[in-house]
């Protein structure tokens, strides 16, 4: 066994002080020694005297497990902050250090100025993080800056009211050295000063010539957004005058076209909660110690269809409730800030790629939570990546029918939908007809889901280590999945054996933090440590160069630790194993051929092969080469088409699709023509009569009926189950209507016809309704694929109950709620 030192012995820790770098470095050795015996981190029962590491082990070990993030300066200028400032800055002493700015400096009204501009601010102090204020000739001071290494970053929010468009000349830059920006940091968010009569500050001052606060001007073009499970993506057409076949994307941290859809609460103060989004965020839950208190959102577009109420916290275990539509309105305003501050321009239309189904309900949501801007819909991200390729390749002239069928797969969810386009030279202009009809879809299997498989491989070989079983992983079910899969018609009982190996694997490294009486920090780093080294090996398997081996020690150091349960306590292990693509792509391959088969099955001939059709792979997680290698039990030659590459140039296919079908309709060299229809419902809906009997209330129907039939029940029936079933007849899921006869309302068929004007056809089926008799009508609405409206007869009189709806796909998994 790899053990190293004891963590908790009875698996539980106290309210505790947690402490910043800096902090950890201001202490002595003997001070770092006692907090390490007196937090229980390290004992000599144990088998580890604290007086055997030295100071940086020590510092290293302590910040680990009682480590914080070094905070930032808050967004905000206040007058009690800065009077605060502004002393501490008449106290500091001048530095010898030379302080280099540039002559001039420009500022776009309203947006931050990032790091990534690279405005230089040369100095000679040590450390990485410093403030530093300017400040006109009188000395009042109109802007807090945070300086990082030596590229210079400004909120607009820490600027002085007065501070507007305009060019400002002889300003005065002051920045504090490493030290000295700590206490100013301190005090200006505490609104304390903590430093009265302390002379030790240090700072350097130096001129700045011109500074300029520019006004942006509003764009012409529309920001498009991508906003996925997983990442999210934007971009606009470079040009704006829609005559350029060019965009221009967005980007974030590091250079990255994408940004996780991932949010961490920065501080809650006053009821309020204050967040960082995207690689800020996963930069906070890693230096926190991956996670503990600090709540982190993994996947914000569980949040897109309904407003949810959220109970929060920061670091330091001060609370917040608020609203997800607050959250995702935020996160939204960081990416549209981000696009501002990049392109230089101000957005006021948005266009987001909508999900294939529930476009309308997502649309109107978006609207909602941005009512600032124009929002509207350009189809979802595999018609876009279709329309996109057919742009690309030019080939219009003399071009029949197309049959293409877009397999998409995204982090969340999977779809496949039916293009049928041709292309028609008109003599003035090209028109470019598409028909797209969604044929199915999966919501629960996407990405997440294949790194969770992962997260699962990972957690059982650490539970193999630790306690030294030769227990196989890939039984015969496994290593034969196609075949289990085909017998089974379903991945339950091919994943028995794995799923029973998590189990075992779940009492020796505990993942589940969400249930009250598992809230030890540890679980929680053990659920997010394996999950991002499990996101981490598929990306390096399967983006960008090939590789069939990886030493997690090698290429996943700081990933590689977690907490393992002992008869005496909690220890940390080391993983020290390598992992084999062969080994993941085994693990895959059941879950990615059931979806394969479910959607291209019912599309096959008698002789089980797809015929007269191409298929576009689209989606990040579409170029794992399983999905390729399922396809190929149902297709014979080379009608599949996938691109290998970076995840980020995946994306952004389908935003180029999007923003060259506009750019080409505008310069009137295409007339596009995309029309989305309704494909028959892949769908089996089913009851059980009184008599035990199995009624079929949808089956395969054509998708323009929106009253399906109903089912007759006793006046005593508390609860009716509607079965899910795929076209192929296998179990999806159950749907349960729970009756009540004495919430039943009085209904008159004028308010029944006025709410339901699907019914008006359906009179005589309410009228024979009988006293004992309660019927249940399943029909359709907007936004759901089916509805049962309970109508019952008391006393003469129609009466209804209330509407239960539902979707035939309802599988969303939120894998990061700690239950799993």
């Amino acid at each position: 066994m790899s053990y190293r030192y004891r963590l908790f012995k009875n698996g539980r820790e106290n309210d505790v002080r947690r402490y910043t770098l800096d902090e950890l470095r201001d202490m002595g050795t003997f001070m770092l020694r006692d907090i390490c015996v007196s937090e229980k981190i390290m004992t000599r029962s144990a088998g580890v005297d604290p007086k055997r590491l030295d100071r940086e082990a020590l510092i290293e070990l302590l910040f680990r497990y009682r480590g914080r993030e070094e905070e930032s300066l808050a967004d905000g200028f206040w007058e009690e902050s800065i009077g605060i400032v502004k002393n501490l800055s008449a106290m500091a002493v001048m530095a010898a250090e030379k302080l280099e700015v540039p002559g001039k400096i420009e500022i776009k009204k309203d947006i931050p100025m990032l790091e990534a501009e690279d405005v230089l601010i040369k100095h000679g102090f040590d450390g990485e993080y410093f403030v530093g204020t300017i400040s006109d000739r009188a000395g009042e001071i109109l802007a807090v800056f945070e300086v990082r290494g030596v590229r210079m970053s400004l909120s607009p929010r820490r600027m002085a009211g007065s501070f507007t468009v305009g060019v400002y000349q002889d300003l005065q830059i002051l920045l504090f050295d490493a030290a000295s920006s700590l206490k100013v940091l301190q005090a200006y968010n505490s609104q304390k000063c903590s430093v009265a009569g302390d002379r030790r500050l240090t700072a350097a001052m130096a001129r700045l010539p011109v500074l300029s606060i520019a006004e942006v001007r509003d764009s012409q073009e529309p920001l498009v957004i991508d906003f996925g499970a997983g990442y999210t993506a934007a971009a606009s057409s470079l040009s704006q005058n829609g005559c350029s076949d060019k965009i221009l994307e967005v980007r974030f941290q590091g250079g990255s076209c994408l940004c996780p859809s991932a949010a961490a609460v920065k501080r809650c103060r006053d009821g309020k909660a204050e967040f960082c989004f995207g690689y800020e965020a996963l930069r906070l839950i890693r230096r926190s110690g991956y996670g503990e208190r600090m709540t982190f959102f993994h996947n914000l577009k569980l949040f897109l269809y309904e407003e949810r109420i959220l109970d929060v916290c920061d670091l330091e275990g001060n609370a917040a409730c608020i609203s997800s539509d607050t959250l995702l309105s935020q996160f939204f305003q960081y990416i549209i800030g981000a696009a501002k501050g990049e392109h230089g321009r101000n957005y006021t239309r948005l266009s987001f790629l909508m999900p294939d189904k529930r476009g309308g309900l997502a649309l109107k949501r978006l609207q909602d939570l941005l009512p600032d801007y124009q929002v509207a819909n350009v189809c979802s991200e595999a018609i876009n990546c279709v329309y996109g390729e057919i742009i690309r390749r030019g080939d219009y002239e003399g071009e029949d029918l197309v049959r293409e069928l877009a397999f998409h797969c995204g982090a969340g969810s999977s779809s496949l939908v039916c293009c049928d386009h041709e292309a028609e030279n008109t003599r003035v202009a090209y028109k470019v007809q598409m028909k797209a009809r969604y044929l199915n879809g999966d919501s629960g299997f996407g990405g997440n889901r294949l790194t969770c498989l992962i997260f699962m491989y990972l957690k059982i070989r650490v539970m193999l280590a630790v306690t030294g079983s030769e227990e196989e992983i890939f039984d015969e079910k496994l290593q034969d999945s196609y075949s289990y899969v085909d017998q089974y018609g379903g991945t339950r009982e091919v994943y028995e054996g794995f799923y029973g190996l998590y189990e075992q694997a779940e009492q020796i490294i505990p993942t589940r933090f969400g249930t009250p009486e598992a809230t030890e920090p540890w679980r929680r780093q053990n659920f997010y440590r394996l999950w991002f080294l499990a996101e981490g090996l598929k990306t390096a398997f399967f983006s960008g160069e090939p590789v069939n081996r990886i030493s997690l020690p090698d290429r996943f150091s700081e990933l590689c630790v977690v907490n393992v349960a002992a008869p005496d306590g909690i220890r940390e292990y080391r993983m020290e194993f390598s992992v084999h693509k062969e080994a993941l792509e085994l693990v895959m391959a059941p879950e990615i051929y059931r979806i394969v088969k479910r959607f291209i099955e019912p599309l096959c001939d008698e002789y089980g092969i797809l015929m007269g059709c191409r298929i576009k792979f689209t989606g990040m997680s579409c170029q794992i080469p399983v999905f390729r290698d399922a396809l190929r039990e149902f297709t014979v030659g080379r009608r599949v088409r996938t691109k290998r590459g970076a995840d980020m140039g995946l994306k952004l296919r389908a935003l180029e699709g999007a923003i060259l079908r506009g750019q080409m309709e505008k310069s009137g060299r295409i007339i596009p023509e995309i029309t989305e229809e309704e494909a028959d419902i892949p769908y089996i809906v089913t009851v059980e009569a009184h008599d035990g009997s199995v009624m079929r209330i949808i089956s395969g129907q054509q998708p323009d009926r929106d009253v399906f039939g109903y089912v007759k029940r006793h006046a005593a029936t508390r609860e009716v189950e509607f079965t899910v079933l795929d076209v192929l007849e296998y179990e999806i899921g159950r749907r349960v209507v729970d009756l009540d006869m004495d919430s039943f309302e009085h209904m008159s068929y004028d308010g029944l016809f006025d709410a339901y004007p699907m019914f008006q056809a359906f009179q005589g089926d309410f009228d024979s309704i009988g006293e004992d008799e309660i019927r249940l009508f399943v029909y359709r609405e907007d936004n759901w694929d089916f509805c049962v409206l309970p109508a019952a007869r008391r006393q003469g009189a129609l009466s209804t109950g209330r509407v239960s709806r539902f979707l035939f796909d309802d599988n969303s998994v939120d894998y990061f709620c700690g239950l799993f």
